[in-house]
């Protein structure tokens, strides 16, 4: 069984007024299984209400924490696929819950969703838009979502190279968002956990102005502490570059003592 340390942290950025950022980290026993749960959702800047959205999002599935997770994970053996085809039964009824919300204000509206489940040592990870999670496993860090959006569309069809997506001029276009389209697509991915994981569920205000090189070498990094991870992250922005919110929750997995096995 993992104990899960966190880092998290979000805030304004530089430039904007508001932060439209909601963030969410629970983690738990629930059934005899150690369960986590990890939002960053993003809220739309472009469209009016990004920040009712993004709190929607992370409200709803807070308190699923206790009204729902106890009936979907069983005692005994966890039914991942249930489990998954749970999370997006619920987002789609958040989005149809965000585009009514859009109607009644008469405001296209919308949220990007990044969500990182755990249970025992298993992970499942929803994603919406262009936040992303990350996994570092020994020196190497992995990126485990696919944006949604029209420039990673673009170097997807070999239209862009991934230097001149850079610097694309309508690089913060999305193809999906929460709220905004009538027929939700997600991403999925589906994986075990291995003791010393280490994941970053965060927004395109960080992603965008630090490399995964950076991030590598900041989560290797023994002489921060874990709980200063996320700060030491956001400090890699130079002042007055932060033109987003920024948001990141960091997450270490270790095995408790007792239950190292020979695999691990």
């Amino acid at each position: 069984m993992y104990n899960i340390n966190i880092s998290s942290h979000t805030d304004i950025g530089d430039v904007k007024r508001t932060n439209q950022d909601s963030i969410l980290s629970i983690k738990g026993m629930i059934n005899g299984h150690y369960v986590g749960l990890f939002i960053v959702a993003d809220g739309c800047g472009g469209l009016k209400f990004g920040e009712e959205v993004s709190n929607l999002i992370v409200a709803r599935l807070s308190r699923v924490w206790n009204d729902e997770f106890p009936k979907i994970i069983g005692a005994c053996e966890v039914n991942l696929t249930r489990i998954s085809n749970y999370f997006n039964d619920l987002l789609d009824d958040i989005n149809n819950e965000a585009l009514a919300f859009g109607s009644q204000v008469s405001s296209k509206v919308g949220s990007t969703v990044s969500l990182l489940f755990t249970v025992d040592k298993n992970y499942i990870i929803k994603n919406v838009g262009d936040s992303r999670v990350y996994l570092k496993r020994g020196r190497k860090i992995i990126r485990l979502t696919e944006d949604q959006s029209l420039v990673a569309d673009l170097v997807r069809n070999g239209e862009l190279t991934k230097e001149q997506a850079k610097n694309f001029k309508k690089k913060n276009v999305l193809t999906m968002c929460v709220g905004f389209y009538n027929h939700l697509k997600v991403y999925t991915k589906m994986g075990s956990i291995k003791n010393g994981d280490i994941f970053v569920v965060c927004c395109d205000g960080l992603h965008n102005l630090v490399s995964e090189e950076k991030m590598a070498e900041i989560l290797a990094d023994k002489s921060i502490c874990f709980e200063k991870k996320a700060e030491a992250l956001r400090q890699c922005i130079e002042y007055g570059k932060a033109t987003d919110n920024v948001s990141l929750i960091v997450c270490r997995y270790e095995l408790r003592k007792g239950f190292l096995t020979r695999r691990e």
